[in-house]
């Protein structure tokens, strides 16, 4: 999980940027590491809905958009807590995720505009770029929990097992260890967009590229960088995986690492190269990738994939997992 149409900001940012590169265990030539792409079509027409569903791993979609208002376009889908959201600058909806039709319902919120949807354990995380920081106190009831926080382009939240609260901003991350009532300016150089937590390491994508913390957040060090921006950070189900933007091939890059982000490994030959290749997550046992010709499967860890939603022309697919059910929606092509 996953930014949107705020990154089209990234392709004139991305292009002023200069990354320091250091020396990984990763491919030496990025143009020669891309391959044929690998794939097939799915085996039913996809129906006309706004929203997508399938519960075997992609092979089949049903329309899952009962109760949206027509021409609702929603910017983003994320899945947390047995729920699925759509959020956009029109409102959020949202429905139970195991329902197998699934009837969308607007969420009660003062702000219309919410940009993201992130997990806590005291209740779910709302973003609203540039407004702050929400929490679903009780269920429809949202508190702002953004009202110390000096940088409200708040972009991604992480919550981890430890109770603190990480805030990824256009400054920097912001830490809080007491629910959101103090912030502490633990990453100050420049923007960050994602963060993900494991085997108690932090990694972030960044400005430059990939960020990472072994000290609780206190402090950061970069560890990829290919004169781009870091895009995403997501858990896998044998590590974390990240992607990021490479300057020199303007194209955007897929790696995974199974050593809590201390070397990456390059996932993305069968894939297309890409400036605008947007999400990579864990679905049962395979993986899938967000590409502008549509959602990609991998069912050996990104050695191969093959494309099992095809997307139309300046349009590609968002998704958001939960469990083994699959939800897709059409956004706007991407870029940096």
């Amino acid at each position: 999980m996953r930014i949107l149409a705020f990154l089209l900001f990234f392709q004139s940012f991305a292009a002023c940027q200069q990354g320091t590169d250091i020396s990984l265990p990763v491919e030496a030539s990025i143009a020669s590491s891309f391959q044929a792409i690998h794939w097939q079509a799915p085996n039913k027409a996809l129906p006309a809905d706004q929203v997508y569903r399938s519960t075997d791993g992609g092979q089949t979609w049903q329309g899952a958009g009962s109760g949206l208002p027509v021409g609702y376009k929603a910017g983003g889908i994320f899945s947390t807590g047995g729920k699925v959201y759509l959020v956009s600058e029109n409102g959020m909806y949202q429905s139970t995720a195991a329902t197998a039709a699934p009837l969308w319902e607007k969420a009660v919120f003062l702000e219309d505009h919410i940009t993201g949807i992130f997990p806590g354990r005291a209740g779910t995380y709302a973003l609203s770029m540039w407004n702050g920081l929400y929490q679903e106190i009780l269920p429809g009831i949202w508190s702002a929990a953004h009202t110390p926080l000096k940088d409200k382009s708040v972009r991604s939240v992480l919550e981890t097992p430890d109770g603190a609260v990480f805030v990824a901003c256009d400054a920097g991350i912001f830490k809080s260890g007491h629910n959101g009532h103090c912030w502490k300016h633990v990453f100050q150089e420049g923007m960050v967009l994602n963060m993900v937590e494991s085997g108690g390491v932090l990694v972030a994508a960044g400005f430059k590229g990939l960020l990472r913390s072994t000290d609780g957040g206190e402090h950061w060090n970069w560890v990829l960088t290919e004169g781009g921006v870091g895009i995403e950070t997501t858990r896998i189900a044998s590590g974390i995986a990240a992607i990021t933007y490479n300057g020199k091939m303007e194209t955007r890059r897929v790696r995974t690492s199974a050593d809590n982000g201390k070397t990456w490994q390059p996932i993305d030959a069968g894939l297309l190269p890409s400036p605008s290749i947007s999400s990579v997550q864990q679905a049962g046992e395979y993986l899938l990738c967000s590409h502008p010709a549509g959602i990609y499967r991998s069912a050996d860890q990104g050695k191969t994939w093959e494309l099992i939603l095809p997307a139309s022309e300046g349009m590609m697919f968002e998704f958001a997992v939960s469990g083994n059910v699959i939800y897709a929606v059409r956004a706007p092509v991407d870029g940096c």
